[in-house]
């Protein structure tokens, strides 16, 4: 894997923000994925720092995060959920959400 700078557009919510500009949260290498998986998730302060009209593609199982999003975001931003739980065709639901 080639470590590639964290964009100031990345959203870290294994690490909390004061954390941000320390090596290991600003290199996204395998380090970082494993801490990801590892540690606490902070939803909540990593939501609050998503733009209010941001394009929010969560890839997970079922809408984990979407009513977290809708009441800390807002309603203009754009919210796709990726995969959806018990969905017969799901790379037919994939490619439509990412299609939308």
């Amino acid at each position: 894997m080639n470590p590639k700078p964290r964009s100031a557009r990345w959203i870290s919510a294994c690490y909390p923000p004061s954390e941000w500009d320390t090596p290991e949260c600003k290199i996204i290498n395998d380090d970082y994925f494993v801490h990801n998986l590892t540690s606490n998730v902070l939803f909540t302060s990593a939501t609050k720092m998503i733009p209010s009209d941001a394009i929010i593609i969560e890839i997970a199982p079922h809408f984990l995060l979407r009513s977290l999003v809708k009441r800390t975001v807002g309603s203009k931003a754009t919210y796709f959920g990726l995969m959806k739980r018990d969905e017969e065709e799901s790379l037919q639901y994939f490619m439509n959400s990412l299609g939308e």
